[in-house]
This record gives structure tokens, sequence and C-alpha cells, in this order.
């Protein structure tokens, strides 16, 4: 063998001199090391991707979520927040916001003099306030510093007696060197009219307001399903306001009913809300005392009071022994009851409202009398519903030391703010007149009063 044939001799070996069968195993094992290297590079992927990288991504993604939801809490809970500030600023407004009584809105006084009275859920001792009053028409602003505001209230007298339509309000602070030094909110307005008389108010509004006890039943104020009234105190003051029409030169004057609970029937008048009120009102002179707001005209039905029970018969006084006698609370059948109890041995209920709910209760048997007002029960005792125990009572110091007149009687109540009892003056003026009288003695009759005694 030749040199150039000997694999040894330490010479090069050319690709071309190799045999295919051993390049052919040379590239299948190449190709099934980078098949291995992709696959593991590939498994390595997956794996990376499916046990670190999505996880992240799932987190990532969740903590974006939880982000903007604690965004939007947070949003919620800014507008929350501002609107509970909101709220106890309007708390600590309405704290410090003075509370118009008196005069109410709307009311209208007689005279030039004005007292008004508020009232503040929170003062402190030293407490001042502002009072604002305002003329529209004249567009005249007075603000003044309240001279005594330890007592929430502030009188005020108009220069000229003249008619005046004003709005009124309140505030917490004082007036220094011409400057408003505040230390809370204005108080609600209030409207108030002033007119210098009874006359001007009638001859200006053309209207009477009359104040009344709603009822169904009894002879002096009811009211039908349709809303009409009628009574002897209607039918009476009716007749009084068209003589008042005619003799004060009024043309159109009218009556404006509205109906107000007996506990706060003279209240409202006395507080200016109406110029009269009827409802079997009997005229006392501690009623006088307790309203200085009010006179009392002249009596114009003369009132007996009686027992009455819902079977006859009995030996009247003495089955008064023991009884259970109801009477109507805040009445003069109260006040009677209370003087005479311990001279007959009875007890007393006063703890009905209205005369209506005393009478169920006598009919149920609950009560073994009721001490009433001649005049309420003379239809009653007509038809025979309830019966008389005895005759009138007769307690002469009852009616010196309670009623403080001659004999008892009901009367019209009248909104008196300037003590010149100008529209009771009107109306003793009219009830003394003859043909008064009669109108009064044929109410009388219609209503069933023929029993009643001018003694």
């Amino acid at each position: 063998m030749t040199a150039d044939n000997n694999p040894q001799s330490g010479e090069h070996l050319n690709i071309e001199d190799i045999p295919v069968p051993f390049f052919k195993r040379f590239y299948v094992k190449v190709s099934a090391i980078v098949t291995v290297i992709l696959w593991i590079i590939g498994t390595t992927y997956f794996l990376i991707n499916y046990f670190y990288v999505t996880p992240l991504e799932n987190q990532l993604n969740e903590s974006k979520s939880n982000l903007q939801d604690v965004k939007s809490q947070n949003v919620e809970l800014r507008s929350k927040t501002q609107e509970a500030i909101i709220t106890l600023s309007n708390i600590n407004q309405k704290i410090l916001q003075p509370i118009l009584v008196f005069p109410k809105d709307g009311n209208a006084t007689i005279g030039n003099k004005v007292t008004f009275v508020w009232d503040c859920k929170n003062p402190s001792q030293d407490q001042k306030y502002i009072l604002e009053i305002y003329e529209p028409c004249t567009r005249t602003l007075k603000t003044l510093n309240v001279v005594h505001p330890e007592l929430s209230r502030e009188f005020y007298t108009f220069e000229d007696n003249s008619i005046h339509e004003i709005l009124w309000r309140v505030r917490q602070g004082e007036i220094l060197g011409g400057k408003i030094i505040s230390t809370g909110p204005w108080s609600s307005s209030s409207r108030l009219t002033l007119f210098p008389s009874f006359l001007s108010k009638l001859k200006t509004t053309k209207i009477l307001q009359v104040a009344t006890t709603p009822s169904s039943y009894g002879p002096f104020t009811k009211v039908d399903g349709q809303g009409n009234y009628s009574g002897f105190d209607l039918d009476l003051i009716t007749y009084l306001v068209k003589k008042m029409s005619v003799e004060l030169d009024i043309p159109g004057l009218n009556i404006q009913i509205e109906e107000v609970q007996w506990k706060d029937l003279l209240n409202s008048i006395n507080n200016g809300d109406f110029d009269v009120g009827v409802k079997a009102i009997t005229r006392t002179r501690e009623r006088e005392k307790e309203y200085r707001n009010i006179a009392f005209t002249n009596g114009y039905l003369p009132v007996n009071q009686l027992f009455i029970e819902q079977k006859p018969g009995g030996n009247y006084p003495a089955s008064l022994k023991n009884a259970m006698v109801g009477v109507k609370k805040g009445s003069t059948n109260e006040i009677l009851a209370k003087r005479i109890a311990v001279k007959y041995g009875f007890n007393i209920n006063s703890g009905f409202i209205n005369y209506g709910d005393l009478y169920q209760a006598l009919n149920d048997g609950k009560i073994d009398f009721a001490l009433v007002d001649y005049p309420l029960v003379a239809d009653y005792l007509k038809q025979g519903n309830f019966y008389m125990a005895g005759s009138f009572i007769k307690e002469p110091a009852y009616v010196v030391n309670t009623i403080g007149y001659p004999k008892e009687a009901y009367s019209v109540a009248v909104y008196n703010p300037d003590s010149k009892a100008e529209l009771v003056g009107y109306i003793n003026r009219i009830l003394a007149e003859d043909d008064t009288r009669q109108y009064i003695n044929q109410l009388r009759k219609k209503y069933a009063f023929n029993l009643i005694t001018d003694q």
C-alpha cells in the first residue's frame, strides 16, 4: 500500500472522502440533540409560563382589579364623607338657627306694638341676637341688637300707627360698629301685618276669622260630611257679622271658619291666629287673667249645669255618694265638680277630651253620672237618650268666686291685643240691640233651650 492510501499517514481527511453513511449518522445525532434541546427549552418555557408567569399575570390582574376597587371605594368614601360633613353642617346650622314662635307666619295684629318671640335649641348664657325687620312696600330695612337676649324676645314699637306689612327674622350675633358679627345663621322669615285698628283690618280683609271646635254632635257648632257648618253659635256669629257689615259700613264682610281642638281654642285666639272664637265658651275672670290678649263679650246665653245619668231613677243627691262623675277636661264643669265633690261625696273622672267620649262612657256604664251644661245636652234629654238627675245645680259661691260675674253665660272670645276692646265693643253693642235679642230667643227655641233660665 502506498502512502496516499494510508489513512494513518497524518494527512487531513477531506469531507468528500468521508463515506456517506457516517455523515448521515452525524446529522441524525445533531438533529436529535437539537430537537432535545428545543424540547427542553419549549418544555422549560411552558413550565415557567404555566407555573410562574401565568400566576404572576393573574396576581397582577387581580391587583389591578383590587386597586380599581380601592379607588372606587375611596371615591365613594370621599363622597360619603362629604355628605356627612354637609349633613353635620346642616345639623349644626339647624341647632344654631332660631325658631320663630310668635307672631306666627301670616298673622295680623292690631296697633303699632309687637312682641317678637323665638326659641333656640342650644343657647349659651351670654348669647346675643340680632333682629331684622323688613317692609317690602317701603323697602325699609331695620336691623338691631336685641335688648334682652336672655329672654329670646324683643318688644318693638313702630313709629306711626298705620298699616305695616313686614318680614322679620332673627340670628345669633350682634352689631358692633355698624357691622354684623354673626355667630349663627338667620332664622326663616315670617310675615306679619299690623293694622291700626280692628275696623281697618276688617275693611281691608273683609273677613272675620272665626275659630271653633270641630264636632259632629251638639247644638252649637257641627259640620256635616260636605263641610257645611251649622249650630247655635255659628248661626249667631253669622248674624252678628251681617249686622257689623251694615253698621260699620263694610260691604261684603264674611266669616272664615277654621276648626281648632278645644285644648288649643283659647290659646290660638290669644296668639292672634283668629279674630274671635265660639263654641259654648263660658266667660270667667280666671280665663280673662290667663289669656291677656282676649276680651270676652257680654253673655249671650245663660248656662245651667246639671248631672245627667243613663237611666232615670235614684235618690238624688244621695245617689252621688261614692259615684263616678265624668267631666270634660279643662271645662267649667270640671271646676265645679272639684268644688262640690267633697260636699256630695263623689269621685271625678276628668280624662275626657270631648263631650262625645264623655257621653259614650256614660252609655257604656264606665261612669255613673256626667256633669255638663244644659245647652249641650238639651236635645239628648228631649229625645230620652239621657236623664236629668235632680234639678239644675245652684252653687252661688262657685258663680261668685270662679265665674266672677252675676251669672254663668256663654260668650264670644275676642282677640284684644291692645286692650282697647274695639271689636268686643262692636259685638257687645249689637248683642244689646232688641232685634238681636229677638233673634237669640228664636235660636233658643230652634235648639230646644226652652228650659234655660236667665236667673
